[in-house]
C-alpha cells in the first residue's frame, strides 16, 4: 500500500537521511566538536597572550621613563662638554665650574648673607655653571644655567 501511495523518491527518503546521518552529519559533528575544543584552547591562549601584553605595555613604559632620562643626562653632558661654544658668543675664556669648586662659593655666601640656604640649594642642583669674561665689557662673570631635552613647567 505504501510503494502505491508513496513515490519512489519518498520511499528513498529514509535510507537517504540514515546515509546523510553516517556520511555526513556524523563527520560534521565531529568537526564541530574538535573546532569547539580548539576555541576553547584559543581562548586560553588569548587570556596569557593579553596578560603578556600587559606586562610588555609596563615593561616598556619603564623603559620610556628611562631612555627620557638617560637622554636628559646625555644632554647635560654635550651642554658641559660644549660650553665653551654655548657660551661664546657671550664669553671669553669660557670655564666650566664643577660643583665641587662652587660649593664653598655658595656657603660663604650664605655666610656673607647674600643668599639664602634654598637659594644655594637651587644653585648646587644647576646643569652648568660657567665662568669666563664677558666679550663686551670684559667684566668678568659666571652663568648658571638648566639644560633640559624637554621645557615644562617644574614646581617642587
Amino acid at each position: 500500500m505504501r510503494a502505491i501511495i508513496l513515490s519512489e523518491e519518498l520511499l528513498s527518503l529514509p535510507a537517504r537521511f540514515n546515509k546523510f546521518l553516517r556520511e555526513e552529519f556524523r563527520p560534521l559533528k565531529e568537526k564541530t566538536a574538535k573546532i569547539e575544543k580548539d576555541i576553547e584552547v584559543l581562548k586560553a591562549d588569548v587570556k596569557v597572550l593579553k596578560q603578556d601584553v600587559a606586562v610588555l605595555k609596563e615593561d616598556v613604559r619603564g623603559l620610556k621613563v628611562d631612555v627620557g632620562s638617560l637622554k636628559g643626562e646625555m644632554f647635560e653632558m654635550r651642554v658641559i662638554n660644549r660650553a665653551h661654544a654655548l657660551f661664546g658668543k657671550l664669553l671669553r675664556k669660557t670655564r666650566v665650574i664643577v660643583p665641587q669648586d662652587y660649593t664653598a662659593f655658595l656657603d660663604d655666601a650664605i655666610d656673607a648673607g647674600l643668599i639664602s640656604v634654598a637659594e644655594r640649594d637651587d644653585a648646587i642642583n644647576a646643569d652648568v655653571v660657567v665662568k669666563g669674561k664677558m666679550k663686551d665689557s670684559g667684566k668678568e662673570v659666571i652663568l648658571v644655567a638648566e639644560a633640559s631635552v624637554t621645557v615644562d613647567l617644574f614646581m617642587s
